[in-house]
């Protein structure tokens, strides 16, 4: 008998979050690269005010341990509303297995988290010291969030530092959701009516939220986020934001509970620095090259250290998207071949793929500019006469295919993203107009394969006998498989319907649910990366 793979659960929020889409992604590519079978369960924020979406919470409690080899936790959303005390004896249900907690230190767990404070103060004192605003208006996370509250402390801490009393009629209510940043605006506008110097938000979905409202509503405010999200950089102006490395989170997280399963002992805390990225809605008017880099100049024993250790220690978020831990050395010595027989086409090819690799593993392309630049500064300084000609053509060589990697990565990923959102839009169009399940399995056979999604199971609940879930209909493009039943017990159904096919690698478990009502569950390959795709399949069914 073919023995399985290790199998993981990734318990989420959901994925069409920022943070939560780019954490999911990082725990996913590094399960694949591991063949770590992945069961990424989306059963919301436990302890949700909001009734309607706290009924999501009931497919936590359909996990069964003994299906399981591991779980990973995203508890900065899953733990947006809970206390820490509240989170430990939640956690206590998935005994004996290892957990890895992402998003806030936990006694007893290994965690994963981001140092929030010293971005978020470097922000602050940004909007301060450089503009000289003094009257700085803050939107806050959910209240209780760890991520949020450090953000929140960072906020106040940096008032005070700088002798300025804190004024909380300018601290606005949030949830790291759009539609607080959006409310934020009628808070300053229609309720306090005042308006700050500039505002801070606790996360760039909220700021970007607020700069859109604000300019509907004819009001030109600096404004500044966190998590250097994708809108961040494409929204005019620019937002001026913090960088965390989100995808990294999740990858680290995914390495440490494979090192746990092979019996390795990874350290129990892994934290990841933040950086202020400076853009225009601050009211700079240049831009920082910074994403997230450590400055090589602000390393203090620089001097004592390899040209190889440099890179290592200034471009951590090239190490961390690259499988292969001697990539500076061996991009060092490539160099110096080059520079020593004036021939750069091999290092081109060279280079080329570890550019992909790291797109793919979601690094900023600015990463390479600046790591090049670097390199191309010392070898100025360590060069002969003769060799200025051919440093130039070499820099401007590298950074034209740098530059032109970049694009071709970002134009694929927008074709496919415009292609599957056409392609949602016909099946939303469909299903909408559809009452009849021959016409919604027609809908389902045609459509979700254009979004590479090879197995589909949707069940629904007896509402008689809540532990029975019903198999109203399934794609499975791996094999021509069939039930000898149509109905299983709710607690079997995963080893029944899910674990039954090996090929069963990356799935997506979403609750069913509407009001108050739970209604069923979904079960999902993990087909398209747009976390968007499977919240609003969701919604429609």
């Amino acid at each position: 008998m073919k023995k399985r793979p290790f199998r993981v659960a990734f318990l989420a929020d959901n994925l069409y979050i920022h943070y939560c889409h780019e954490v999911w992604a990082g725990v996913y590519a590094s399960a694949r690269d591991a063949k770590i079978e992945l069961l990424t369960i989306l059963g919301g924020s436990l302890n949700n005010p909001n009734y309607y979406l706290a009924d999501r919470n009931f497919i936590y409690d359909r996990i069964r341990i003994e299906d399981l080899d591991g779980i990973i936790v995203n508890s900065g959303s899953v733990g947006n509303y809970s206390t820490e005390q509240q989170l430990l004896d939640y956690f206590t249900r998935f005994a004996p297995l290892p957990l890895v907690n992402i998003g806030l230190k936990l006694d007893n767990y290994h965690s994963v988290i981001v140092d929030n404070k010293i971005g978020m103060k470097e922000l602050v004192n940004h909007f301060i010291q450089v503009h000289g605003y003094r009257r700085i208006g803050f939107i806050r996370g959910p209240e209780g969030s760890f991520d949020a509250e450090v953000r929140f402390d960072a906020y106040k801490e940096a008032l005070q530092e700088n002798n300025i009393e804190i004024d909380y009629s300018l601290v606005s209510p949030g949830n790291f959701e759009k539609s607080s940043g959006i409310k934020a605006v009628s808070f300053y506008l229609d309720y306090r009516r005042t308006l700050p110097d500039a505002i801070v938000a606790a996360n760039d979905d909220m700021a970007i939220a607020a700069m859109t409202e604000f300019s509907m509503r004819g009001v030109s405010i600096p404004i500044g986020g966190f998590d250097n999200n994708l809108s961040s950089l494409s929204y005019y102006p620019p937002l001026t934001t913090v960088q965390q490395p989100i995808f990294q989170l999740g990858k680290q997280a995914l390495e440490i509970m494979n090192g746990l399963l092979i019996g390795d002992k990874p350290p129990m805390l892994t934290t990841f620095k933040t950086s202020i990225v400076i853009r225009r809605s601050c009211g700079c008017f240049y831009e920082s090259n910074q994403s997230g880099m450590s400055s090589v100049n602000e390393i203090t024993n620089a001097d004592d250290m390899t040209l190889t250790e440099l890179l290592n220690t200034g471009f951590p978020s090239i190490s961390n998207s690259l499988h292969n831990p001697d990539w500076a050395e061996e991009l060092v010595s490539a160099m110096k071949i080059v520079m020593e027989n004036h021939l750069y086409l091999d290092f081109l090819k060279k280079i080329e793929l570890l550019i992909i690799e790291s797109l793919e593993n979601h690094i900023n392309i600015a990463d390479w500019f600046n790591c090049f630049s670097f390199l191309f500064k010392k070898l100025a300084s360590g060069s002969k006469d003769n060799d200025y000609d051919f440093i130039l053509e070499f820099k401007t060589r590298i950074f034209a295919f740098i530059g032109n990697k970049g694009v071709i990565h970002e134009i694929s990923k927008r074709n496919i993203l415009d292609d599957e959102s056409n392609y949602f839009q016909f099946m939303s169009n469909s299903l909408i107009t559809t009452f009849e399940l021959q016409d919604l399995e027609q809908i389902f056979s045609t459509e979700l394969p254009k979004f590479r999604i090879k197995y589909f199971y949707l069940l629904l609940m007896d509402q008689k006998e809540p532990d029975k879930l019903h198999l109203l209909y399934y794609l499975n493009r791996y094999l021509d498989i069939s039930f000898s039943k149509s109905v299983f017990d709710f607690k079997n159904v995963f080893s029944e319907v899910l674990f039954r096919n090996l090929d069963h690698k990356h799935s997506i478990i979403m609750p069913l649910y509407y009001q108050n009502q739970k209604q069923g569950l979904i079960i999902s390959d993990t087909g398209t990366m747009d976390g968007n795709f499977y919240e609003n399949l969701l919604t429609q069914i």
